[in-house]
């Protein structure tokens, strides 16, 4: 059966169009396939800095949370291999890290972006207060950093164990420890001023403050904060600022409208 020229020229490019669509599937799955086996290049790894968190981190300390959780290194390793979904996993659950971005690029780079918790009180244990951890500002545990110590208010006394609801808990000492040092914390001219909490077998908190010899007797560190402060602050403007501030040893705002100084 002869074919006519047209129909043949129409079988022609047909073929012709197919065979070049299976080359370009079969270069993709190659090239998908190179990808999958190519090694990875770099790691990079960026950490956003605070004031309040800086060196907390550093690259190495990233590495090394990847080696022990897949018992070796990203770099260097196969493409297909690396599961950047749990790299990013478990970089989110390290105890200093707030927030983690994990991707990889078209040169096979693996990207990694963290972002650090920012602790705003370290709790000094009653046993050793060599020892201690950190609270962030959402109150999460973390653990004191081998490189650096956060200036943040200290707490120590008889403040009990850490538990994970100690924050549902109304009548937890470390709950009250920390709603006053989120307050003191996010109030400048406090953050400024207040160097420790400590806390009394009673319960009741003694502030103690960065400049002066003076205690503050604070009472029960979560019952009316902002009327304590206001209280303070005005004598800390008003008297101190006019009489000095070696004149006092303690200042005593736990009592309701009034404020108790006592002379050294």
């Amino acid at each position: 059966m002869k074919v006519h020229p047209k129909r043949l020229n129409w079988i022609v490019k047909r073929l012709s169009w197919g065979i070049l669509a299976l080359v370009g599937v079969l270069g993709i799955l190659l090239a998908v396939q190179y990808k999958k086996t190519g090694l990875i290049n770099r790691l990079n790894i960026e950490i956003t800095e605070t004031e309040e968190a800086i060196a907390f981190m550093r690259e190495e300390d990233v590495k090394d949370i990847i080696r022990d959780s897949f018992h070796h290194y990203i770099e260097g390793q196969p493409v297909g291999k690396v599961d950047i979904e749990r790299v990013e996993r478990v970089l989110e659950n390290a105890p200093f890290v707030k927030d983690a971005e994990v991707y990889l690029d078209a040169n096979s780079n693996v990207n990694i972006g963290l972002t650090q918790r920012v602790p705003i009180v370290r709790v000094r244990e009653v046993q050793d207060e060599t020892a201690g951890y950190y609270l962030d500002i959402e109150g999460n545990w973390m653990p004191t950093s081998p490189h650096y110590a956060a200036r943040v208010i200290v707490a120590t006394g008889d403040i009990g164990v850490f538990t994970e609801n100690y924050q549902q808990v109304e009548l937890n000492r470390l709950r009250k420890v920390f709603v006053l040092s989120k307050f003191i914390t996010q109030d400048d001219f406090w953050r400024a001023q207040i160097e420790q909490i400590h806390i009394e077998h009673s319960g009741e908190a003694i502030l103690i403050p960065k400049v002066g010899d003076h205690k503050i007797y604070f009472g029960d560190p979560e019952e009316d904060i902002e009327d304590k402060f206001r209280r303070l602050k005005s004598f800390y403007k008003e008297g101190l600022s006019r009489v000095g501030w070696e004149t006092y040893e303690s200042v005593n705002v736990a009592y309701r409208n009034q404020i108790v100084c006592k002379k050294g």
